[in-house]
Parts: C-alpha cells; sequence; structure tokens
C-alpha cells in the first residue's frame, strides 16, 4: 500500500514465482475499473460481486462477472466503517463509531442491515469462522468474541487484552493472530470462546499490517510460536 510514495503503509507481500515479471505473459493488465463511494477502505470478493465501505459511511456492491464492473447496490452504514468480511448470506462490518454492522445481502440489490453492536474503542479489522465474529479494537488494545449464531442479535462472549494499536486479525483453528503497530504478532487459543488466552507473542522489525498473506511464513516461525491448524 503506497508503492509508489517514498512512505509506504506497508509492504507488498506477493506469494508464489515472480520471475520473469517483465514478460508480457506475466505482466498484470486492468481489465476493467468502476467508481467507488469517496476513500475506500476495504475489499471483499465473494462469487460473481464485490463489496466495499469507504468514505461518506456507505456500503457498495458491484457485479463483477464481466470486465465492466456494475454498482448493483448502495447503502449507509456506520460513522467511519474500516474493514469488512463476507459470510454466506451476511456481511460483517467493523466501524470507528464503535460499532459491528451486520448486513443480510441475500438480495444483492437491496442490503439492509439486520443487527449493529456496540464493540471496543476503535474496531479496525472483523474475521468471521463458524458462529463467531472476531474484532480487534485499535483504541481499546484488546479483542472481542462475538456469538453470530443469530445475526440479528450477536452477543460479546469473549475478549481479550491486546498489545497497543491493532491492526488485523485473522483466525486459523483454534487459533487468532493479531498483527499490532506495536510490530508484534500475537496469538491467542480460542478454544474456549469465552475466555480466549493469549500463548505467544513474536516481534517484528518492522509493521505488519497484512496479517493474512504474513500467515503463509508462520510455519518458518513453528519453533518459536505454536502454530497449529484444523
Amino acid at each position: 500500500i503506497g508503492i509508489g510514495t517514498t512512505t509506504p503503509e506497508s509492504r507488498l507481500q506477493v506469494v508464489g514465482n515472480i520471475t520473469n515479471t517483465a514478460s508480457s505473459q506475466f505482466a498484470p493488465t486492468l481489465i476493467g475499473s468502476a467508481t467507488t463511494m469517496p476513500s475506500p477502505q476495504g475489499v471483499y470478493i465473494s462469487g460473481k460481486y464485490a463489496y466495499t465501505v469507504g468514505g461518506a459511511n456507505t456500503f457498495q456492491i458491484f457485479d463483477i462477472s464481466t470486465s465492466s464492473p456494475a454498482l448493483v447496490a448502495s447503502t449507509s452504514v456506520s460513522d467511519t466503517p474500516r474493514e469488512l468480511f463476507v459470510s454466506g448470506r451476511y456481511v460483517y462490518v467493523v466501524a470507528g463509531a464503535n460499532s459491528l454492522n451486520i448486513l443480510d445481502i441475500s438480495n444483492p440489490s437491496a442490503p439492509t442491515i439486520i443487527a449493529s453492536s456496540t464493540t471496543g474503542a476503535t474496531p479496525v479489522s472483523v474475521y468471521v469462522s463458524g458462529r463467531y465474529a472476531y474484532v480487534v479494537n485499535q483504541a481499546s488494545n484488546n479483542f472481542q468474541i462475538f456469538d453470530i449464531s443469530n445475526p440479528s442479535s450477536p452477543v460479546v462472549v469473549g475478549s481479550a487484552v491486546n498489545t497497543a494499536n491493532a491492526n488485523s486479525i485473522t483466525v486459523s483453528g483454534r487459533y487468532a493472530y493479531t498483527a499490532n503497530a506495536d510490530h508484534s504478532l500475537r496469538i491467542f487459543d480460542i478454544s474456549n470462546p469465552s475466555s480466549p488466552v493469549s500463548v505467544a507473542a513474536l516481534g517484528f522489525t518492522k509493521k505488519d499490517y497484512n496479517l493474512r498473506l504474513a500467515l503463509g511464513c508462520l510455519k518458518t516461525l513453528k519453533k518459536e510460536i505454536p502454530v497449529h491448524g484444523g
């Protein structure tokens, strides 16, 4: 993010073989574009749709089944949306107004907010796995676990202290991983959602905002931190 500037916000991470990038065979080509709301903050792709949130407290759905993305629907969400996660027929949006919005997108042309729950201070990232939504809060230095088995009535079932200025959260199996602006990766055992426990922390030399891509590197750290799948 910020490539082409003198102060990029985070590393660009690439998975796979990037040799011969000068070859036209491997050169990425822009095949389509669409105008979004001002200052888009997050995007999630699922099936034939792209979901995005951003400025003017807006959530949008684009049909990306062709090279000419088309706006399908637009609706308002809570103030200062930061990130979103799609799971089944629902979208989960965290917003700087200290809220978790849940939208029903079963009809993409008419998304509807069905619930809004209070989070900690300044939520910045959300991840959904099974019947739980995991939200990391930057200003209150914690992450929360919401039971979303009834999407219209999410309930906080557990929380844990996190280091300052968290930027991202992801979940794999019985563990949640947070990437933080204090150059740390923290790992929590979430096998008991009502009582998540910090089990390890690892320092980095530079900020790592994009945790989901970074998880592929964890195999090399298995001697230092517990990493389990499934």
